[in-house]
């Protein structure tokens, strides 16, 4: 008798755990579903419910976990994983979601010990390897980042994303070259890869060893009229967001009424460098000489500009320039702008210019609204219209001042990128029109 009995509680408690796991199978599934159809507020508040109920069932409390980080309930998240970890601490998915609900949080300090923790459990597991090699590019640590990225593609080599990656790595580094190569086979393999396309166009605008750019230019101001060379630069940027440059510009004769009148050349000789800190926030100093031929004293000059990345992709730019001369008062120029990246390669930049020249004895005020459009290829068109104010006394309609600018780059392949502007400008004392034409050589 007590031997059937023991056998009836063996087959009850068998029935039973089988009934409950039943159970928490049908709930989990009805969790999942509100997760698949978007209703991730109520399937948070639904699992904390069931965790409630199943404190103990290590499945429930990670959905729950995962769960509320989808919800962006990224604290609590965190500690739910933290909590599972403390009674498991080699779980692995505990550790690579911890590790991603840190990312999403921006704590990549703590994210990437999750990450390393994860990989000590399984050194062959690609999340918590993925996690660890964008945290780490995140994070500016670009050789740790590159050997990540080669581990993936080693264990993934037909991966088109850690591939991009590991050249988004090595562009970072300056290898420039390894960098084209690697996103070109991403793009032969996969010609629509978004993040490749991307990256691509950015190398093609923004990097090249070394450029020159040379300028001519017809300018009617007035009724006087001049033909002749503009300008010219050369860069060397010897890493991304790290350049050093030299340039000669002859705008002012060309541009300026006075040395119209006179044919007198006013050409200025500058040296840059620009320096790109981090990804929020980066210099642009350039210092220069002016030689002016109606004068016994050339004009040094000086120009300073900050630009600030804001979320959002939007840049804040202030910048100032001085003239300085002796025994002539300081020329003095401020500006503020701010660059707003829309959709579909446009952009805009509204931008303000306060400016005192020592000619004038009030300041110079004005406002300038300028867009581009930037294509795939290459190809930009920018567009632009300014409106401002000279206060000079006895005038009122007349210190208006107005007009606007075209200008087109296209390439003919990677190394040639002929360009043209078109300017217009209405003055208080003059008009003038300016067609320039010029062109980029990038090495």
């Amino acid at each position: 008798m007590a031997t059937c009995m023991k056998t009836f509680n063996l087959l009850f408690l068998i029935l039973l755990s089988s009934s409950i796991l039943s159970a928490q199978e049908a709930e989990l599934a009805l969790a999942r579903q509100m997760v698949e159809e978007g209703n991730l507020k109520m399937a948070a508040e639904y699992m904390d419910q069931l965790s409630g109920h199943y404190p103990d069932n290590l499945e429930v409390q990670l959905y729950k976990a995962h769960v509320l980080a989808w919800s962006g309930a990224s604290d609590a998240s965190a500690s739910a994983f933290r909590r599972i970890l403390e009674e498991h601490p080699d779980h692995l998915e505990a550790l690579t979601g911890l590790g991603y609900v840190l990312s999403w949080s921006n704590d990549f300090p703590n994210a990437l010990y999750a990450f390393r923790d994860a990989i000590q459990v399984a050194p062959e597991n690609t999340d918590a390897r993925k996690g660890l090699a964008y945290g780490y590019l995140l994070r500016g640590n670009y050789v740790a980042a590159k050997y990540e990225f080669q581990e993936l593609c080693r264990q993934h080599p037909k991966n088109p994303d850690y591939k991009t990656g590991l050249a988004r790595a090595e562009y970072l580094m300056g290898d420039i070259k390894h960098a084209r190569h690697l996103l070109q086979e991403v793009l032969d393999q996969d010609p629509d890869h978004s993040q490749a396309k991307a990256y691509m166009q950015e190398i093609r605008k923004s990097y090249s060893f070394l450029s020159a750019d040379i300028w001519c230019s017809y300018s009617q101001i007035d009724t006087s009229r001049r033909l002749g060379f503009r300008q010219f630069q050369i860069s060397y940027q010897f890493r991304p967001g790290r350049a050093a440059y030299a340039r000669i510009d002859n705008s002012l004769s060309l541009d300026n009424l006075d040395f119209l009148n006179i044919n007198k050349q006013a050409i200025s000789v500058w040296l840059g460098y620009f320096h790109s800190w981090n990804e929020k926030l980066a210099t642009r100093i350039e210092l220069g000489e002016r030689f002016n031929p109606t004068r016994d004293k050339d004009q040094s000059l000086i120009k300073v500009e900050q630009v600030f990345s804001l979320p959002a992709g939007l840049q804040w730019k202030l910048g100032g320039y001085v003239g300085l001369e002796f025994g002539v008062s300081t020329e003095r120029l401020l500006w503020s702008g701010l660059y707003i990246p829309l959709r579909d390669g446009f952009s805009l930049e509204p931008a303000y210019f306060y400016s005192r020249d020592h000619r004038l004895a009030a300041p110079q005020q004005r406002v300038l609204l300028s867009g581009k459009w930037a294509a795939d290829g290459g190809l930009e068109i920018g567009l632009g219209g300014f409106y401002g104010r000279q206060n000079i006394e006895g005038l009122t309609e007349d210190s208006r001042l107005y007009g606007g600018y075209l200008h087109v780059l296209t390439p003919i392949n990677d190394m040639f990128w002929p360009q043209i502007t078109a300017q217009y400008e209405n003055g208080v004392f003059n008009n003038g029109l300016v067609l320039a034409a010029g062109l980029k050589v990038k090495i």
